[in-house]
């Protein structure tokens, strides 16, 4: 579930919406306990939020993310 609110010239309006949210990515452990690890992530999510100003929007979100994790 994806939440949005907009405000505009002292109104406002909240909607909630069903989404996608995609993941895909690769780990490599180093050690036993030390990984490094390189992901994708992508979200896509369509509001109406009328009562504001009429607003329709697609969001649609691309992350590129990478690092080191420590497994314990």
């Amino acid at each position: 579930m994806f939440f949005a609110e907009a405000k505009f010239q002292g109104q406002s309006d909240k909607d909630v919406a069903p989404g996608l949210n995609a993941l895909a990515g690769l780990r490599y452990f180093a050690t036993d306990r030390i990984a490094l690890f390189a992901e994708y992530k992508y979200n896509r999510a369509a509001f109406e939020l009328p009562d504001a100003i009429g607003l329709k929007a697609d969001y649609s979100a691309n992350h590129f993310l990478g690092g080191v994790s420590f497994h314990f």
